[in-house]
């Protein structure tokens, strides 16, 4: 499999959802089951590549709207509020908030979820505090915290059955935590 077909797998969507080894992966990226089953020993292989694109492009998604702020407060908010509207979008509750932690399991999700957002949070905690916009903590500790509310706004979105009005009340909430830094 080139690297041309290897994205193809992975943008192509929920390789989980089919008994057969990623049937719809393999439609859409035009590759043989064999191929599949060189690139990738497992149908959680696969399900765990799929999930690390959809957090690469949440990342850089997020990455984006805080580059078009100028002062730290300001880059912190519109990351918070681009990861909650990103919520909203099906791919990303699907994958990322109901399939991955149970296919993975949830240390293993947690992990990935880790590696992905907590460089950026700690990266903000950073920030504000070097502006004097929040009080001096335990940057690990205030990061720790604040990944975990935002994982669990994440995860209330998807799973509500309003998520637009869920995706308003966690905006809401995580603003008045990070309100209550200062």
């Amino acid at each position: 499999m080139n690297e041309h077909q290897h994205r193809a797998v992975l943008r192509a969507g929920d390789p989980v959802a089919d008994d057969a080894l990623g049937n719809p992966c393999r439609r859409e990226a035009r590759v043989t089951r064999g191929a599949l089953y060189h690139h990738f020993r497992s149908k959680q292989e696969l399900f765990e590549a799929v999930f690390e694109e959809v957090e690469l492009g949440v990342v850089d998604k997020v990455v984006a709207a805080v580059a078009t702020q100028s002062d730290p407060w300001s880059q912190a908010m519109a990351g918070i509020d681009t990861y909650l509207d990103l919520c909203l979008e099906p791919r990303t509750q699907e994958l990322a908030l109901r399939q991955a932690p149970i296919a993975l399991g949830w240390t293993r999700w947690r992990e990935i979820e880790e590696r992905h957002a907590l460089g950026l949070i700690r990266a903000q905690v950073e920030s504000l505090t070097a502006a004097g916009l929040i009080r001096r903590r335990s940057t690990g500790m205030l990061s720790g915290i604040l990944f975990g509310a935002l994982i669990e706004a994440a995860l209330a979105i998807a799973a509500a059955d309003d998520r637009s009005q869920a995706r308003q009340e966690a905006g809401e909430i995580i603003r008045s935590l990070a309100e209550a830094l200062r």
